[in-house]
């Protein structure tokens, strides 16, 4: 079964304040809002990026230059993290397309960012783009993600390793995920990126109405928070590319790409789900049995 009105999350659709930046008003970014005016700029906001303080060791936001086919690129953001001083993990849709098309395109002009470490916050951008899944709007029966080669290493350490055993169905899990905000300057045109971590705790649900691939190597996987569990699963623009772990560690099982309305005619069709009890969705690709 295909998943069909997929919401990609990049953009951010709620208001936070506090965390980190104190007294400045933080505006939650939308994609495609701001443009490029001229390739330098890019590694502006990069270096002015900044992430809350609560961040953990290894998170963190991911600043992508999209090119449109206008004279102005577009900016966009997702969640990535780090699983080695020099490797990060995202979602595949967070890769610029014109790099996915011509991959002797210098990758560290498209896409960059900040990194919580244990010295501090680190900066940097892609060196080598590693991997990238295939996906389509059209069909997403199949696993989200790519794997990035930093143009520096981090000096810091991180807290993030990957496991291969996946998500069983009805597991507890942890979310690590960066909701995206910008702080205006002097002007409307003078703006810094800022990334405000949140924790997500959900429960997988293993029932085949996202695809085939249930219980094959890749593995799509809805979680859920439910008004009855009091988890919160909120699973929001931005958060594309969070790692999701076992409940109360830092190790990685699978990778958050996506959410669904719960209201949507594939959830409604499935009547083994308690539609009133579920609040938020997420999806989420398993690392189970994958080439990682």
């Amino acid at each position: 079964m295909k998943i069909k009105h997929l919401v990609y999350l990049i953009s951010l659709s709620i208001v936070l304040t506090g965390c980190g930046i104190n007294n400045i008003e933080k505006t939650p970014y939308q994609q495609n809002q701001f443009k490029l005016k001229t390739a330098k700029e890019f590694s502006k906001y990069i270096n002015e990026a900044e992430l809350s303080e609560d961040t953990p060791n290894g998170l963190g936001l991911l600043i992508q230059r999209n090119a449109s086919g206008d004279i102005m690129d577009t900016l966009g953001s997702c969640t990535w993290f780090l699983i080695d001083k020099d490797t990060a993990y995202t979602n595949s849709h967070c890769i610029p397309e014109s790099l996915k098309e011509d991959r002797n395109l210098d990758c560290s002009q498209y896409i960059g960012g900040v990194f919580k470490t244990s010295i501090g916050q680190e900066r940097r951008r892609c060196g080598k783009l590693i991997h990238f899944s295939k996906i389509s709007e059209e069909d997403m029966d199949h696993p989200d993600y790519a794997i990035i080669k930093l143009n520096k290493s981090v000096t810091g350490s991180t807290d993030f390793d990957v496991s291969r055993s996946g998500f069983d169905d009805g597991e507890e899990l942890g979310g690590h995920a960066v909701d995206t905000y910008y702080i205006e300057h002097d002007t409307d045109e003078d703006f810094s990126f800022y990334g405000s971590y949140k924790e997500l705790n959900c429960l997988t649900y293993h029932k085949s109405i996202f695809g085939e691939f249930h219980e094959q190597r890749s593995a799509i996987i809805p979680i859920f928070s439910t008004e009855q569990s009091r988890r919160s699963c909120s699973v929001i623009s931005g958060n594309s590319g969070s790692p999701a772990t076992a409940a109360g560690t830092f190790t990685v099982k699978g990778i958050i790409f996506g959410g669904q309305k719960k209201d949507d005619d594939i959830i409604e069709s499935d009547e083994s789900l308690n539609l009133p009890e579920i609040e938020t969705l997420g999806l989420l690709t398993n690392f189970r049995c994958m080439d990682l």
